[in-house]
């Protein structure tokens, strides 16, 4: 049997160390071997066994053998093997308390050898697995004093230790640990002096603890390497040693794994130097960086670091840290003015952390001294720094706060246009409104008013007061002489005129932009197309096709889909059927799925169908009538109908005919439907559907021409059907009863020349001169 311990703390497996299984030997004379032959045979026969209750029996009979052998024979040479497999044995058939007797006999009566080691590593194991430390302290100490195995000896030297100290029991864990340091290749070395050497720390025994950490700081494992420089300092600064100290600080600030101590390392090194006197060594750790510190350590490595400037007679050093210092000391006018005059240093030099460095003065001496014009002054700086990158928010906060009569007039222009477009860029309406209304009290006639306008037209376009908008564009009209500004104004005010619906205003913008000389394309298209639109508007439809014409000429990415409907609408008006076909094509080549009325598709499509145009007349009246909300007219479902069939779409013309019967109440008009149907159930190869709607059709009793279409068209199905001889029994009917006409009687007569053809049997082609007489 193998079990795996798994070590506390570290977590590494261990190996159970376990003599290999007795063998059986041929039965000689020797009884004491005979029984023990026989017992190591039950046992290997158990170990074999797949069946459960037979693996049990031989186990069974296994253990009465090797115990009948230990009775008879305590002291012989094969009782400690017999301990040992009894043990087992009991182990396998669950009387664990009588395995654990077996185990114990085995450990403790015999102090040597493979199944002392292996009966130990049971016990210990088992009583580690169950936290009896102490017992399993005692088992650890044999297995390490009787395994040949390093890896078995390391580990239980290691656990025992683990045991003593779960006891808590100091005493007993020291030695343990210094067993485990003594044990020559043991993975467990470093753990172990790691945790004598926290004990000693425990036991304030600075000396021993110190010695241990020296050598844990040339570990290769980083954490414990980092901890254990960090120790090694603050013990010797404990042991008095000043010179070590300063080393192993030294040494803490340059390991990467000690970062969070870096800057309680570089204060206490600071402190090391400032109290020698080593004013430069000051400097030098204080420049190795900023850390995370608490406000009253940072503020005393400020002050070492500026009384060691001060002694080495760096006085710009020295006004820069105080300035520091003045952020965590209590604030006094001199802390006050030199903060100032630092910033202003900071802003002319255009120090990247002037913002920052503003932004905590005017925390703490903004509200003390908000009438101090210095105040002011650094807030219109760092306002205008926000301004500048474009952090609108910031800067109208900034702006907002200002006393305008403690800055310098010369400023006033500048800060109250800045305040209005930083308004104006966060959106926020009734700000940039009020911020343009006081920048025109103070400073009316002033370049920027230009700019101003038009942002606040703007504004008001978008609250929709159209006429302030138009107000203030047509005020700076007037002024500019800008013809790039001129020309955006226009359009602005044609915007405004189209939102309000007042389309003569609009005309005469449109008709002013055209005016203008070297017009680009894009804006005398626009201007077109109003012009345009506004004549369709007034339905002068004819006037208006030159100018929407025109406006898809110069623009036609743009103003196609936008011209080709108006121009289909006035096509359709004209009723100028060309123009309409050409209108839309040229609509769909830019959008082929541009939408279209249904009523201009319908008539469109219908009239192509009247000028037998039906391949066209087929697609415009599919369209229209898939896209009509309104009631399709019987006459429309005629035509399409009619288009379907030229066009060879049964489907659409079946559909049509239906709808011809729901709507149709003439006999004649029913027949005509039925007579479409036939027709496409031609062209679908449905002879016999086909058939039945002729028939339909013919009882209606349609007269004229319908009456004999139907009867030859009767004929042409059995054509279609292959069938000729039953096409010329319907053909010589109408040829000799129904033909009403000269031409009816040669139609008819050609179609039985084609089927006697056809048939061509001598009886048909006899009959043939006379037929082809007729149809001449």
């Amino acid at each position: 049997m193998r079990l795996s311990i798994f070590l506390i703390l570290l977590s590494l497996p261990l190996a159970a160390q376990e003599p290999g299984a007795p063998a059986s030997k041929p039965l000689e004379s020797n009884p004491v071997q005979d029984l023990y032959d026989l017992a190591s045979h039950y046992y290997n026969e158990a170990k074999g066994e797949k069946n459960p209750d037979a693996k049990k029996e031989a186990y069974r009979l296994a253990a009465t053998k090797f115990d009948r052998l230990l009775r008879s024979h305590p002291k012989n040479t094969k009782a400690i093997e017999s301990w040992y497999f009894l043990a087992l044995c009991y182990r396998e058939l669950g009387e664990d308390k009588a395995s654990r007797n077996c185990f114990e006999t085995t450990a403790t009566r015999w102090t040597s050898g493979p199944f002392v080691s292996a009966a130990s590593h049971y016990l210990a194991t088992d009583d580690y697995e169950k936290q009896q430390w102490l017992s399993a302290s005692k088992w650890f100490r044999i297995l390490a004093t009787t395994t040949d195995k390093d890896e078995i000896r390391h580990d239980a030297l290691y656990k025992r230790f683990v045991c003593f100290h779960k006891l808590k029991n100091d005493a007993l864990t020291i030695p343990a640990l210094n067993a485990v340091l003594e044990d020559k290749g043991s993975p467990y070395t470093e753990r172990a002096r790691l945790t004598l050497a926290q004990l000693y720390q425990q036991k304030n025994q600075q000396r021993q603890a110190y010695e241990l950490f020296i050598i844990l700081a040339d570990s290769k494992n980083k954490e414990v390497k980092s901890n254990a420089i960090l120790q090694a300092a603050l013990l010797s600064q404990k042991l008095g040693d000043k010179k070590a100290t300063k080393v192993w600080f030294t040494r803490s600030m340059s390991d990467l794994g000690s970062r969070e101590w870096h800057g309680q390392s570089q204060v206490a090194l600071m402190n090391l130097h400032y109290q020698d006197k080593e004013w430069q060594s000051v400097i030098d750790v204080y420049k190795k960086g900023d850390f995370k510190l608490d406000q009253k350590t940072v503020l005393q490595r400020l002050i070492m670091t500026a009384k060691s400037y001060e002694a080495l007679g760096n006085t710009k050093e020295v006004s820069r840290l105080e300035v520091e210092i003045s952020k965590l000391s209590p604030k006094t006018m001199t802390v006050y003015q030199a903060s100032y005059r630092a910033l202003v240093r900071s802003h002319l030099t255009k120090a990247p952390d002037f913002p920052r460095k503003a932004e905590i003065f005017l925390k703490q001496h903004g509200e003390e001294k908000k009438l101090d014009a210095k105040t002011h002054s650094i807030r219109l700086l760092l306002a205008n720094h926000y301004y500048k990158k474009k952090n609108y928010r910031s800067a109208l906060d900034h702006y907002q706060e200002l006393r305008l009569g403690l800055i310098d007039k010369s400023n006033l222009l500048g800060t109250r246009y800045h305040l209005a477009k930083s308004a104006i860029a966060l959106n926020l309406e009734k700000e940039s409104l009020d911020a343009i209304a006081a920048f025109f009290r103070g400073h009316p006639g002033a370049k920027q008013e230009t700019s101003l306008l038009l942002n606040r037209a703007e504004i008001y376009s978008k609250q929709g007061q159209a006429d302030a908008a138009l107000k203030d564009y047509e005020t700076i009209l007037t002024k500019t002489t800008d013809e790039k500004l001129r020309l955006n104004l226009m359009q602005r005010i044609s915007a405004l005129y189209q939102e309000r619906k007042d389309y003569p205003k609009l005309v005469a913008v449109q008709e002013k932009l055209l005016a203008i000389p070297a017009l680009d394309n894009e804006t005398k298209a626009s201007a077109n197309f109003w012009l345009g639109w506004n004549e369709y508007r007034l339905k002068n439809h004819a006037k208006s096709l030159p100018y929407l014409v025109k406006a898809r000429e110069l623009a036609p990415g743009k103003f196609t889909s936008q011209v080709g409907p108006i121009l289909i609408r006035c096509a359709f008006h004209a009723s100028d059927l060309e123009l309409l076909q050409k209108e839309i094509e040229l609509l769909r080549q830019s959008d082929r799925n541009a939408p279209l009325p249904s009523a201009i598709t319908t008539w469109l499509g219908a009239s192509l169908a009247k000028a037998e145009q039906h391949q066209k007349g087929w697609s415009f009246l599919k369209e229209g009538i898939s896209t009509s909300k309104n009631k399709i007219q019987p006459v429309i479902w005629r035509l399409f109908a009619k288009s379907s069939l030229a066009a060879k779409q049964p489907d659409d013309a079946l559909k049509a005919a239906e709808e011809i019967l729901k709507l149709e109440e003439s006999p004649y008009r029913k027949a005509e439907a039925h007579f479409f149907q036939s027709q496409a159930y031609v062209d679908s190869k449905k002879f016999e559907e086909a058939r039945q709607a002729t028939s339909d059709a013919l009882d209606l009793r349609p007269q004229g021409e319908l009456d004999i279409a139907l009867r030859l068209h009767a004929g042409d199905i059995e054509m279609a059907a292959k069938q000729p001889g039953e096409a010329l029994r319907h053909y010589l009917i109408v040829e000799s009863l129904y033909s009403k006409s000269p031409e009816d009687k040669k139609t008819a007569a050609a179609k039985v020349v084609t089927c006697l053809k056809i048939i061509g049997t001598p009886e048909a082609l006899k009959k043939l001169p006379e037929f082809e007489a007729k149809a001449k």
